[in-house]
């Protein structure tokens, strides 16, 4: 890749809470970018917090959390399958045994792209949406995020990069 415009990383904090519980809601991150300039960002980290208030919501086996970021928030649903959703996450309850049993839960959890070709998953530089929905919860769930990212001026090769980042072989 082409020397980044950033030397170092920039940091990004973004939250949402559902509109109504069991509802997919986004919130976005206008990235400094214009249409005419040909941007990515290279996200290297996703550092996950989930509150405790949103995790207390997992009452149940059927209490499900879902959570990520995504490049549109014109999404009906989100899968993994869809290009347009950079990170998917799931947390769920497993009940073993009564109630009284407990279990220890750590934040934030992290999702980590440093590995990958580029030090990061290459992204369009204009919005990214973090998004949350619950199935089965009691109330609307909280999720927050926090993001370390480097802005990169691509050339046309990495431009081209860039549009086969977001397509999905099957």
């Amino acid at each position: 890749m082409a020397k980044a415009k950033d030397e170092y990383s920039q940091i990004a904090y973004l939250a949402v809470t559902e509109s109504a519980a069991n509802t997919l809601t986004f919130n976005s991150l206008a990235v400094f970018s214009n249409i005419l300039e040909p941007r990515g960002l290279v996200i290297h980290r996703i550092q996950w917090n989930i509150p405790s208030g949103t995790y207390d919501l997992l009452a149940s086996d059927a209490d499900t959390l879902y959570f990520g970021l995504s490049g549109d928030d014109g999404l009906a649903s989100m899968s993994m399958g869809d290009s347009k959703v950079y990170d998917y996450n799931l947390l769920t309850m497993d009940s073993f045994g009564t109630p009284a049993n407990s279990m220890q839960r750590s934040s934030p959890l992290v999702s980590d792209f440093s590995n990958l070709p580029g030090q990061g998953r290459l992204v369009p530089a204009d919005r990214i949406y973090i998004w949350v929905q619950g199935s089965a919860l009691a109330s609307a769930a909280t999720i927050q995020c926090r993001i370390d990212f480097t802005v990169l001026d691509l050339d046309a090769g990495q431009y081209l990069e860039l549009a086969q980042s977001l397509r999905i072989l099957t």
